[in-house]
């Protein structure tokens, strides 16, 4: 049952990158 772990790996990536493109956009200005 290592499936959970894939999606939590997953869904946590997709955290990391949605708040470092947000804190670039916060950055910019």
């Amino acid at each position: 049952m290592g499936d959970w772990r894939v999606l939590y790996t997953l869904e946590r990536e997709r955290l990391v990158v949605h708040a470092v493109r947000h804190r670039r956009e916060v950055y910019r200005f």
